[in-house]
């Protein structure tokens, strides 16, 4: 069975992420606030569709800051196993989320390009990360 995976926040890092997983066999949902990056983004090939998070095997949210946790509690309201952030803070997210499907992440890379239009498959390819 084809593993499922969500992507919430479709810039360079979600982008990525997509793709890499789209690169191993996993189908991709994505979602953004904005809908030119989910149509940058299913045209590039970081993601499959557009739509909820209900039945994923995990979630990646790739937001601002500021945007985690209301994303993170929504994917886990509509069913998501596990979800993970992108974020480089965790102070407020781990005092608002003490849900256990939460396990908050930290990947180090990134790129000087910026948005969706600089996704790479390969931007995590060798990078570290952490798991708070």
């Amino acid at each position: 069975m084809q593993k499922t995976a969500g992507i919430i926040g479709l810039g360079l890092i979600g982008g990525s992420i997509g793709q890499g997983l789209k690169e191993n066999g996993w189908r991709v949902i994505g979602s953004d606030k904005n809908e030119s990056r989910i149509k940058a983004a299913i045209e590039m090939g970081a993601i499959d569709t557009e739509g909820s998070m209900e039945g994923t095997d995990i979630v990646f949210v790739a937001t601002p800051v500021g945007s985690i946790v209301e994303a993170v509690k929504k994917s886990i309201n509509e069913g998501a196993s596990v979800v993970t952030d992108v974020g480089s803070v965790k102070g407020l997210i781990s005092k608002e989320i003490t849900d256990t499907h939460f396990v908050p992440g930290h990947p180090m890379a990134g790129s000087e390009q910026e948005g969706i239009a600089g996704a790479r498959a390969d931007l995590f390819n060798g990078a570290a990360g952490g798991s708070t």
